[in-house]
């Protein structure tokens, strides 16, 4: 079967969009949790989610986190989505100024 190559374009121009504004949203950690809940984040986390975690503060864009943590936006992105399907850190619109 033939691949339009103009749904091919608009899909791709529609995901760097949605990844760009993603880009952009803080990130932050749900709750801290107690002392309990961390340790068991700790055992069920791998490495790099833990190293992702660690630069999660609700300031850094997923970009900055990134950059900080050493791995590539892709890769950050795919274990924020992770974090964030597990109810441990959520994004958070950019401050709107009036």
């Amino acid at each position: 079967m033939p691949v339009n190559i103009e749904i091919v374009r608009e899909e791709e121009q529609r995901l760097a969009a949605t990844a760009a504004k993603a880009a952009e949203q803080r990130l932050a950690v749900d709750n801290a949790g107690t002392s309990a809940e961390v340790a068991r984040l700790r055992e069920t986390l791998d490495e790099e989610e833990l190293q992702v975690l660690e630069h999660i503060n609700g300031k850094l864009t997923l970009k900055e986190v990134s950059r900080k943590a050493g791995y590539g936006s892709f890769a950050v992105a795919k274990i924020v989505a992770r974090l964030s399907h597990a109810g441990i850190v959520e994004r958070r619109a950019p401050p709107t100024f009036v």
